[in-house]
C-alpha cells in the first residue's frame, strides 16, 4: 500500500527517467546522494563484468565493494531465498462431496527478527516464519480454506486478491492475538495474485513482511517450464536494529522504531532492496538455468514507499503476461515496470551459455541489494 506524501519522491524521477538515461546514468546521479556512496564502484563493476569469462564466482567477487555483500546462513532466518524460488505450496488436497477439489492451508503470524543483509536485522511480521509467506498454488475453480492463527503481538487479518465475497475480504474483522479465523473462497480467476495483512494502519502490517503470493493456474496448464517465484521487496532498518537478535520471535524493541506514532508518521524510505528478502543473495548464489530451457518467473512487487520497481534481464527478451490472467503475452521487452502490488508472469530462455544479470533498472535499488545472476549452462 502506498503512503501518501506531499513531496515528490526522488524515486519517482528515477523511475520516470530510466527509459532515457538507463541504469548507468542513474548510478552516476546517485554518486552525489547519501544512499549512493557506492555508486561509482557499482558502475565500474557493472562495466567490468563484460571482461569476466563465464565465471559466476568471479562475477560475484567483482561486486565485493558494494554494501550488504557478506554471507547469511539461511539457518539464521529459518528460510532460504533460493528455496523460495521453487517452493509452491499446494495445500492439503481432498474432495468436497460435490467433487470440487478442496485445498486447505494453515497460516500462523508471528513476530520474527530476520537478517535482510549481513548485520542488518529487520523486525518482521511473518506468515509461518517466512518473508515472503508461502507461495500458494491452486487451479481455477478449486475451493480454498485458510485457517489463520495469530500468534503475534498485534491484531491482523488476511486479504486475498482475486474474486471472492466481501465477508472473507479481510477488512471487516481483525484477528486478535491468540485467536484464529477461517477464510473460504473459490480460486478465481487464473493468474498471479497477492495476499497480505490488511489491518489499519497498513504500514505496520504489510511492509513488515505480511505478504505472499497466490498462483491460480488455468484449467489447461501452461507449457512445461522451469518455474521460479520472485518477490521484489524493500526494508526500512531501525536505528537500534543492531541490538535485535536474528531469528528471535520477540521483536518489540526494533518494532517500536519501525512503527512510528501518528505524530511522526510512518517511515518513508527503504534502506535495503532484495529479491526474496535477502540483499544480493542471487549475486552470491547465481540461479542455474539450462541453455534453451523455457523459464517462467512469477514476479510480484511488494516494495513499499516507492512509486515503481522494475525487473531488467540481460541477454534475452521477456514475454510479459501482466497479472497472468491471459494466455497471450501483453508485450515483449527486456524490462518491466511494476507499481506496488502489481505482478506479472515472465517467460524467456537463453540461447547461449554464460552469466546474465537481472536487476532493478533504478540504480538506487540495484545499488542497495537488488541484483542477481542467471548462470546458464
Amino acid at each position: 500500500m502506498m503512503t501518501k506524501r506531499s513531496r515528490v519522491s526522488r524515486r519517482i524521477f528515477l523511475g520516470g527517467g530510466i527509459g532515457v538515461a538507463g541504469l548507468a546514468s542513474n548510478l552516476l546521479a546517485l554518486s552525489a546522494d547519501s544512499k549512493g556512496a557506492y555508486a561509482s564502484s557499482a558502475i565500474s563493476n557493472m562495466l567490468d563484468i563484460t571482461d569476466i569469462s563465464n565465471n559466476a564466482s568471479a562475477i560475484a567477487a567483482s561486486f565485493a565493494g558494494l554494501p550488504f555483500m557478506g554471507t547469511i546462513d539461511p539457518k539464521v532466518n529459518g528460510f532460504d531465498p533460493m528455496a523460495i524460488l521453487t517452493a509452491f505450496d499446494v495445500g492439503k488436497v481432498s474432495k468436497l462431496p460435490s467433487g470440487q477439489t478442496l485445498r486447505e492451508y494453515t497460516f500462523t503470524a508471528i513476530n520474527k527478527t530476520i537478517l535482510v543483509a549481513p548485520d542488518k536485522p529487520f523486525a518482521a511480521l511473518a506468515y509461518n516464519g517466512l518473508v515472503p509467506g508461502p507461495t500458494l498454488r491452486a487451479t481455477q475453480g478449486d475451493h480454498i480454506r485458510i485457517t489463520f492463527i495469530n500468534r503475534s503481538d498485534t491484531a491482523h487479518s488476511m486479504h486475498f486478491n482475486g474474486i471472492h465475497a466481501g465477508s472473507v475480504d479481510g477488512l471487516i474483522e481483525s484477528v486478535a492475538p491468540g485467536t484464529q479465523m477461517v477464510y473460504e473462497f473459490d480460486a478465481q480467476p487464473f493468474g498471479l495474485h497477492l495476499y497480505q495483512g490488511f489491518t489499519l494502519p497498513l504500514t505496520t502490517h504489510m511492509f513488515k513482511g505480511l505478504y505472499g503470493t497466490f498462483i491460480v493456474d488455468p484449467p489447461q496448464p501452461r507449457p512445461q517450464a522451469l518455474e521460479l517465484f520472485m518477490t521484489l521487496n524493500g526494508f526500512v532498518l531501525a536505528s537500534d536494529g543492531q541490538n535485535a537478535k536474528p531469528g528471535s520471535s520477540s521483536a518489540t524493541a526494533s518494532s517500536s522504531k519501525l512503527s512510528q506514532d501518528a505524530n511522526n508518521g510512518p517511515p518513508d524510505s527503504n534502506n535495503v532492496y532484495a529479491v526474496n528478502t535477502v540483499a544480493y543473495h542471487f549475486i552470491k548464489n547465481p540461479i542455474a538455468i539450462p541453455v534453451n530451457k523455457l523459464v517462467r518467473v512469477y514476479l510480484v512487487n511488494v516494495t513499499e514507499f516507492d512509486a515503481l520497481n522494475s525487473f531488467h534481464v540481460h541477454g534475452t527478451l521477456l514475454n510479459i503476461y501482466r497479472t497472468g490472467t491471459s494466455l497471450q503475452p501483453d508485450e515483449t521487452n527486456n524490462t518491466i515496470m511494476l507499481a506496488p502490488g502489481q505482478r506479472a508472469i515472465l517467460e524467456f530462455s537463453f540461447k547461449t551459455a554464460g552469466q546474465y544479470m537481472f536487476h532493478a533498472y533504478q540504480g538506487e535499488y540495484a545499488d542497495l541489494g537488488y541484483m542477481g545472476i542467471f548462470d546458464v549452462k
